[in-house]
């Protein structure tokens, strides 16, 4: 379902910070951190709230997730 979901943003051309977000719910913790990288890339406002979330809660101690909070001078 997920996937359906993350394509038709995709089409839409949604921001990828929305995309990750979608994955997030699915349990795609690969694609959602390919996403926010890319966001971050292209540096999406909505990337601020990746800190406080509640969509990337369960993603927050992983290293990947404390990298990109790094890069963007969050709290860890």
């Amino acid at each position: 379902m997920a996937e359906k979901i993350c394509n038709d943003l995709k089409e839409k051309n949604i921001s990828f910070y929305w995309i990750a977000f979608a994955y997030a719910y699915g349990d795609e913790p690969e694609k959602v951190y390919e996403d926010l990288e890319r966001s971050y890339a292209l540096r999406e406002k909505q990337l601020t709230y990746l800190g406080v979330e509640p969509a990337f809660k369960k993603l927050r101690n992983e290293p990947r997730m404390k990298i990109l909070l790094l890069k963007m001078k969050f709290p860890v």
